[in-house]
């Protein structure tokens, strides 16, 4: 309880893995482990190596520009933990008793309600802190740093800094609208400058925005979502669909509640829910109902449940799936380990019929395909990425099928 009341994970739970010596980081982990994860499919194509899924030798070779944009991938993949103690965060201060006040004003009034978003960034960042190069000689905080000196900075120092915060410790949404108006810039709850995290925009526009409507009996969002009664009303949700372990289930009673407790990681096996998963939304369906599909961010767990119902139901590729609702909810982004189960899960649903039915002129969600996209099979891929979804890092207990060739031929 003291965990959650002191907002501790905020300083504690940062998806960095620093290691020894102190200047060896994450990021230059997730270098090398690019460089390595290059050179291995580099090798694998170059050397036809037996066992290698054959629908890659069409691909082109990975290029520095090719490399740069799958590590930004992998990298993009921690949004989904940031945005999530950002959430939880958010949801905690504004639970309190004191903060009833508060809570009206966050729902009525837009500009109040990102003060509230920067006050939880400046309080409870989602990282630990990062170090940064000096590209020319400098003094930070009276220490003269030489040009190429490196400098690490602690988020929750800079962020209670009494010189620039008026009683630092406190939470003061107003700050944000008197004293310290414009100067978001101290901040450093996503980094700063030319190498900040590419999610930094996407904490307003996740906590501002409302569940999405995936099917009209279907919707998709988070625990912030799942935590508004009036919101869920507002759009005549009578189940919920908790695809966490630690989400609570806030309104029992009012509404019917089912729940899926996995975590967000790659050792969990999501894909033995599916098909409860797909009952339940059926059984809410059948009875004139709406659910909301939510995990604690929206964007993986509860995702991947949605991916999973589209394709069974309406017998589309996984592909199709993840645009139709990419169109919905923008940030989606299941973990590798979740997608190689969905290609599986693909395999599965589409194997009473051939490759060419399954790759029918016509998607019953995204309408008519091109030629060129009917013939994807065996035309040269013109994208240089070997999978084209916002996953994180390999599982390799999910790579024993082909993640290319799932649809099985005639």
């Amino acid at each position: 309880m003291q965990l959650c009341t002191q907002h501790w994970h905020g300083l504690i739970s940062a998806p960095v893995n620093l290691k020894v010596p102190l200047w060896s980081s994450g990021f230059s982990t997730a270098l090398e482990a690019r460089d390595r994860l290059m050179d291995i499919i580099k090798d694998k194509l170059e050397n036809d190596t037996e066992g290698f899924p054959a629908t890659l030798s069409s691909l082109p070779l990975p290029d520095s520009s090719a490399a740069a944009q799958h590590l930004l991938l992998f990298i993009s993949a921690l949004i989904p933990k940031a945005l999530a103690s950002l959430l939880t965060s958010f949801t905690l201060v504004l639970s309190a008793d004191e903060q009833v006040e508060s809570r009206r004003r966050a729902v009525e009034d837009s500009d109040f309600l990102h003060t509230v978003l920067l006050e939880v960034q400046r309080l409870w960042p989602p990282f630990i802190g990062g170090r940064r190069i000096a590209d020319q000689d400098t003094t930070l905080a009276g220490f003269d740093i030489p040009k190429a000196y490196g400098a690490i900075f602690i988020s929750h120092s800079v962020h209670r800094d009494p010189e620039v915060f008026q009683q630092p410790d406190s939470f003061l949404p107003e700050r944000w609208s008197g004293r310290n108006a414009g100067q978001e810039s101290f901040l450093c709850s996503f980094g700063n400058g030319p190498r900040s995290c590419i999610g930094s925009k996407l904490t307003d526009i996740f906590l501002k925005g409302g569940p999405v409507e995936i099917l009209p009996f279907l919707y998709l969002g988070s625990a912030l979502h799942a935590s508004k009664k009036e919101v869920l009303d507002a759009i005549g949700i009578s189940a919920l669909l908790n695809v966490s372990a630690d989400c609570p289930n806030h309104f029992e009673g009012a509404y019917q509640y089912k729940c899926i407790p996995v975590e967000d990681n790659h050792k969990e096996d999501i894909s033995c829910w599916f098909l409860e998963a797909i009952e339940f939304i059926d059984s809410v369906r059948d009875s004139s109902g709406r659910v909301l599909v939510h995990c604690q961010a929206g964007i993986s767990r509860s995702a991947t449940i949605c991916l999973a119902y589209l394709m069974k139901r309406k017998r589309i590729r996984l592909d199709e799936a993840f645009e139709f609702v990419r169109r919905r909810r923008s940030i989606i982004s299941p973990n590798f380990s979740f997608m190689g189960q969905l290609l599986q899960f693909e395999s599965q649903v589409l194997a009473t019929s051939c490759a060419a039915e399954a790759a029918a002129t016509a998607s019953p969600l995204l309408g008519p395909k091109s030629t060129a996209a009917t013939n994807s099979t065996t035309a040269t891929p013109t994208s240089p990425f070997i999978f084209n979804f916002p996953v994180s890092v390999v599982n390799p207990a999910y790579l024993h099928h082909s993640p290319i060739t799932t649809s099985p031929g005639c």
